[in-house]
């Protein structure tokens, strides 16, 4: 699907969705990344829709005005892109606006123009411009803003965008999560539906940490772990005592199978959910003791979904009596009310904070290095960042 949409010679639109937590940003971005290796030409700018950042990373307006300033800001050809930008511009200074702010419908009269700009051709050839923008987390993006259209009429604008004859090339790579809205309002051609995906990988994943589990539990030199035949165990799953088997070893049978189809038949494309569970699987088997029925109880009780899993983690939290209870409680308030997603460096400055002296001499020795920042005591810290 991919390359279909690459190797079209005419604007087009390619659409991927899926859950949260799937790897749709993941995947864009390597596509971008892999566009833009093989063919240079193309001038990229990307947006992402969030609503932890506010009024502004929802707006369409703000989406169109970084996208173009993006776009005007590019060393490549930059001069021939001007005459889209000129005409409203000296508009606007004409109005005798002190402020020059641009309305929705200005900036999208630019866009507009964009596919007619031409630029210096070494062939003397007529040519456009190409562009790749990548619009992530239309989902979140505003319904009814003030100053613009209903999000379904601004997502068909995009598709008309694609579909007309210009002189201009526009690839546009949209991401969402599925919303009756957005899917009626793009319509695209070109689509990559996450759950397909990710299908492999999943199946791959699965059956890998199954069979790391299955090392944990048979690694103390026992013939078999709670719950197993001993003499399946000892004829089939020796092996797995001394050494864990290889990714392209991933068809052996163990007694866990069941885990690996479980995970496959409830993963619903969101590869962070099976890393989520396999992740707390491994804590229950690690802390010993741990049943073949305790693994089984575990598993029919955890959440299907990202968005139930972190309540869950939230409800354990709160229940938990371990002595870093209000650390974890700290980092989580954080992360959930911060203005904006953190960086890292200033998520190492959070971990440092929580209690510090504010009378400390050398701060700095308060601070994780960065490649422990998001691994550090609280195990849920990697999953909500």
């Amino acid at each position: 699907m991919y390359a279909n949409w690459r190797d079209q010679s005419s604007s087009s639109l390619l659409w991927i969705y899926g859950k949260p937590g799937s790897g749709k940003s993941t995947l864009a971005a390597m596509l971008c990344s892999s566009l833009q290796h093989t063919q240079p030409e193309y001038l990229n700018a990307d947006f992402f829709y969030s609503t932890r950042g506010g009024p502004t990373e929802i707006s369409h307006r703000h989406m169109l005005q970084s996208i173009l300033f993006q776009v005007l800001d590019t060393k490549v050809h930059s001069q021939s892109l001007h005459p889209a930008f000129r005409k409203p511009f000296r508009k606007l200074k004409g109005n005798g606006r002190e402020q020059l702010t641009w309305s929705f419908n200005e900036l999208l009269g630019v866009l507009q123009c964009l596919t007619s700009t031409q630029k210096p051709s070494s062939n003397g050839r007529i040519e456009g411009h190409k562009f790749v923008i990548l619009i992530d987390g239309i989902d979140e993006s505003e319904e009814s803003p003030e100053d613009g259209p209903e999000r379904p009429k601004f997502l068909q604008f995009l598709s008309r965008l694609c579909s007309r004859k210009s002189i201009g090339l526009f690839k546009i790579i949209a991401l969402s999560r599925v919303e009756r809205d957005i899917t009626g309002a793009l319509q695209p051609e070109y689509s990559i539906d996450m759950r397909l995906f990710n299908g492999t990988d999943i199946e791959r994943i699965a059956r890998s940490g199954a069979l790391d589990l299955w090392f944990c539990m048979t690694s103390d030199g026992q013939s078999s772990p709670p719950g197993c035949d001993s003499s399946d165990s000892d004829e089939n799953f020796s092996h797995h005592k001394s050494r864990r088997p290889l990714d392209d070893d991933l068809s052996v049978s163990t007694p866990l199978d069941f885990i690996t189809q479980y995970l496959i038949a409830h993963a619903d494309g969101v590869i962070l959910w099976v890393k989520t569970i396999l992740r707390d699987l491994m804590s229950l088997v690690k802390s010993g003791g741990c049943s073949m029925g305790q693994l089984r109880l575990m598993l029919s009780t955890t959440p299907t979904g990202l968005n139930e899993m972190y309540r869950d983690m939230v409800r354990r939290l709160q229940d938990s009596q371990r002595g870093n209870v209000k650390h974890s409680q700290y980092t989580l308030s954080w992360l959930l009310f911060a203005g904006r997603t953190l960086s890292l460096n200033e998520w190492r400055e959070v971990i440092a904070m929580f209690g510090s002296d504010e009378y400390q001499v050398d701060m700095d020795e308060s601070f994780l290095h960065s490649n422990r920042a998001l691994q550090f005591t609280d195990s849920y810290v990697p999953t909500w960042t």
